[in-house]
């Protein structure tokens, strides 16, 4: 999933989580579980490694501002109040792709590719090569991105 979708899930978790540490792991696992739902395409699969890994940058420093700003709409607008729960479970949901990604950019970092091991693990837990064209993969992507913005507002 999309980074956007895991940082919101997160804001989820420690909103309805009053124990930080509790908020990590259960954003850790929303991962995971969220990874496992089919949304690969088919144009990612041909991406080559410089590819991903430039392809991967270009997507975090699109979604990385979007993140922020969505934290700044509900700092503004719906008296977002940024607790230590809600800061562990973002942190929880979204570091396996940080980890990953460090990993991208450092190989000769051996002790992430552990993190490269977990995430392509649970884009297999419910499938094995399936995979979309992108008019199907950004929708899912976006359905899921509304649905945590809906469950998060009320």
């Amino acid at each position: 999933m999309f980074l956007t979708v895991h940082a919101v899930s997160g804001l989820i978790i420690g909103k309805y989580t009053d124990n930080s540490i509790l908020a990590f792991i259960i954003g850790f696992l929303s991962h995971i579980i969220l990874d496992a739902i089919p949304h690969d395409s088919i144009e990612l699969e041909k991406w080559k490694k410089p590819e991903i890994t430039k392809n991967l940058i270009i997507t975090f420093l699109i979604e990385f501002p979007l993140i922020i700003i969505i934290l700044f709409y509900f700092f503004i607008f719906k008296n977002f109040i940024f607790t230590p729960s809600i800061f562990w479970a973002l942190v929880g949901s979204m570091i396996l792709d940080f980890l990953w990604g460090f990993y991208l950019l450092f190989p000769k970092l051996k002790f992430l590719k552990i993190f490269k091991t977990i995430n392509h693990a649970s884009h297999k837990i419910l499938y094995k090569k399936i995979y979309i064209p992108l008019q199907l993969w950004l929708p899912i992507q976006l359905f899921f991105l509304i649905l945590f913005l809906i469950i998060f507002i009320k």
